[in-house]
């Protein structure tokens, strides 16, 4: 599958050729049954996310056909101190995006790999910091 950014297209030249979408053709299949964007990979992960404080708004939107979040008990009794998010998708760069985004109150706790991505760009970000 290819992605185009209209806005980078410089020269157009106008053909015969004919594309059809084959009729078999699924979106859904090929970016992860998650909704991050038009960006895809080639392996499926597990994410887990730690979100501390106010998630209301994160509970209230669907990420992934397939989330779940549990609710993270405070110290006092009936206080939430936050949420694990866990769904799947094969969109690792765009959940980092996502993450980086929550910092400082996100931590990803799965996959691997992503949890090593992030920890790389929060490393690089407090070497940018200057008092």
């Amino acid at each position: 599958m290819r992605i185009f950014a209209l806005s980078r297209i410089a020269d157009i030249t106008l053909t015969e050729k004919k594309f059809t979408i084959p009729r078999d053709f699924d979106y859904r299949s090929q970016q992860g049954a998650s909704y991050f964007g038009i960006f895809y990979g080639i392996k499926t992960y597990k994410f887990i996310i730690e979100i501390k404080g106010d998630s209301r708004w994160i509970q209230e939107r669907t990420w992934a056909d397939d989330q779940k979040i549990k609710i993270i008990k405070g110290e006092k009794r009936g206080e939430v101190s936050g949420i694990e998010l866990s769904f799947t998708s094969n969109q690792i760069d765009k959940v980092l995006d996502f993450i980086m985004s929550l910092t400082p109150i996100a931590k990803p706790l799965a996959p691997k790999e992503l949890v090593a991505n992030w920890e790389e760009r929060i490393k690089e970000a407090a070497k940018n910091v200057s008092y």
